[in-house]
This record gives C-alpha cells, structure tokens and sequence, in this order.
C-alpha cells in the first residue's frame, strides 16, 4: 500500500534540507578562482561500512491472526536490532561551478550487507523465535553543494532515499514462518570531502572520503494482503508489523570526472 501521509513527510525533509543547502551557499562563500575546475560530469565506484538500527513493532493481537506466535498476542509489542555490514557500488553525477561554489546532481546504487537476527526478545514468546532483518540494496538521488579550496571540494548533500528491506520470521516451537521482500522509500543526507588528484599527473581522477545518514520509512509486513486479479481472497499472514530501518554510512570512492 503507498504511504502517502510517509512519503510527503519525507518530502518536506528533503526540502527543509535543500533549503538550508541554500542557505549555506548564500552566506559569504569566497568569490577566488580555484585550481580545480570541478564543472562537468563524472563516474565512479565506492565501497564503505553501514550501521544503525531497524525497528520492529508489531501489533495487537498480531493484526488480526490471535495465534500468532512471534510477538505478545494481547499486547504487541516493539525491539530494535543493530544492523551492520559492508556496500559497495557505483556513483554517476555531474558539477557546475561559479567561482568557489559548486552546485551538482547525484545518483548512486550499491549492494549491501546490512543485516541482524535477533533471538529472545519478549519474555512471553519462546527463544525458539527469530527475527532477520536484512538491507539488501540502495539507490539514492541527491542535490550536492559544495566549497572548492586548492584541489579540495567540500559539500553537503540531501535527496531521496530507496531499498529493498527483507523481513524473516520464524518459529521452530510453532513451525510457523514468514519472510517477504519490499522497497522502502526514505530520505537521505550528508557530508563529504573529496580531492583532485592533480599534483600526480592524473587531473581526471577524484578521490573521496564521505558520511551519510538514511532513513527507509517504515512499512508494513504481513496482516491482510490483497494478492491481485488473480485470487479471489486476499492472504492473511500470520502477524503484522512494521519495520522502520535507520542507518549511517562512512564510504571512500574513486571517480573519473569527463
């Protein structure tokens, strides 16, 4: 089901970001000539370390299946899992420099091995019980401003946000099991630095050092599900929940500016 109410808080976040982007490029940047020229399009790869948070909240009387046996039946309940592992991928984007300011768009991909299994997170439900959250990939579009010194660009960054989050449960007590895919839509910020390599000969290459933030909104899992056209009734799972994942990402890349 699409989230309007989340998508346009999402939105407003993105804008009062922008917004303060511009902000900041209007306040006094410096109007001298830089050794770099930073205009133009550029391709790259990059690789880094994710960690955060997912959390998982799940409702009363499991949405409407009272037997559910991964989370308190009368009550619900909620817990938070550290979610950590590695990404790699690529970025494509493209500069536009006045003076010391540069003004810029964007769009990476990566795959990721963001990921937890919890065990034993409510007194009342067996320890026989896991929970798996898994972040598998991410794509991410991002308006770039940025303060040019020597071969140095500094900047900050905010835009959309987009992945795939996977949600395991299982119950071996119960032999009951549930696992789905879905995208989730967020919203993204950050900062980083980056260098022209060219003191060494290689005035086409950058290298960057950055830190962003992510939140994936939260969605829904499991409960009454409509299966399309196709089937007559929709499919009870057997709990609902929600997972809302928020991480940070510290990154190096490598890119070939044209």
């Amino acid at each position: 089901m699409w989230d309007q109410g989340g998508v346009m808080k999402n939105l407003i976040k993105i804008l009062i970001v922008n917004a303060i982007l511009a902000v900041f490029a209007s306040i006094g940047l410096a109007n001298t000539a830089s050794a770099t020229d930073w205009s133009g399009a550029y391709l790259g790869i990059h690789g880094g370390y994710d960690w955060g948070t997912a959390k998982n909240n799940f409702a009363i009387n499991g949405g409407g299946f009272p037997t559910n046996a991964f989370a308190p039946e009368a009550t619900g309940g909620e817990f938070s899992q550290n979610i950590n592992g590695g990404e790699y991928g690529g970025q494509l984007g493209f500069n536009i420099q006045r003076n010391n300011v540069v003004y810029g768009l964007e769009a990476s991909i990566e795959g990721d091995s963001l990921k937890h299994t919890s065990t034993n997170v409510f007194p009342t439900v067996p320890p026989t019980v896991s929970y798996e959250t898994k972040v598998n990939w991410l794509v991410a579009i991002t308006p770039r401003l940025g303060y040019v010194k020597n071969d140095w660009l500094f900047f900050v960054k905010a835009g959309l946000a987009a992945g795939e989050v996977q949600s395991s449960l299982s119950s071996t007590a119960a032999t009951l099991s549930f696992s789905r895919k879905t995208d989730q839509i967020g919203w993204t910020a950050g900062l980083g630095l980056n260098y022209a390599l060219n003191r060494f000969a290689m005035n086409k290459w950058i290298v960057g050092l950055e830190y962003n933030y992510f939140d994936l909104g939260t969605k829904t899992y499991g409960g009454m599900v409509n299966g399309g056209q196709t089937q007559l009734l929709p499919t009870l799972y057997p709990v609902q929940y929600t997972v809302h994942p928020t991480f940070s990402s510290v990154q190096a890349s490598l890119s070939y500016k044209f």
